[in-house]
């Protein structure tokens, strides 16, 4: 099994576990993803980005922290975080399925009722020199747009519970 050492030490000083191998993952999106295998038996996933943006982890770990909260929504828990990481438990993946979009659908009905944290993601979004400030909202908006249509089987976040 191999073993990427500079961040297997990394995860190993986070979590105080041993890593006993690591495997590159897809869909990291602006980040690097990697499978840890821990030596107690759990898998784990890092994402890590070299020269992220002030609070880009950290954000990322207030947001699934604070769906958590309010039993919003089933959210992996953060098993760590620093300014160049977050680590969480690795979630085997499964086909998407009706139930499953529904499911998410329902989910993103219910948080308007919660209040959003604030600062809860960076103050860029995307993180890049050439992307406009946008508010946490229209982020979630446009990420979930398409899974709320499944979901619904109307068009728009606005069939969940949303102005349009």
């Amino acid at each position: 099994m191999a073993r990427m050492r500079t961040l297997a030490d990394r995860a190993e000083q986070l979590l105080g576990t041993a890593v006993v191998s690591t495997t590159p993952v897809a869909g990291g999106d602006v980040c690097t993803a990697t499978r840890l295998r821990l030596s107690d038996g759990r898998s784990a996933l890092i994402k890590t980005r070299p020269h992220a943006p002030e609070d880009f982890f950290e954000a990322e770990a207030r947001g699934l922290r604070w769906l958590a909260e309010p039993g919003v929504a089933e959210v992996a828990e953060v098993l760590a975080v620093a300014s160049d990481c977050i680590v969480l438990p690795w979630i085997e993946p499964s086909r998407p399925s009706p139930e499953s979009a529904g499911a998410l659908g329902r989910m993103l009905a219910r948080l308007p009722r919660s209040p959003l944290p604030e600062p809860s993601f960076p103050k860029r979004w995307p993180p890049s020199r050439r992307s406009k400030t946008i508010s946490p909202a229209s982020a979630c908006s446009m990420s979930y747009r398409p899974t709320c249509f499944t979901a619904t089987g109307r068009p728009g976040w606005h069939s969940v519970g949303h102005p349009a």
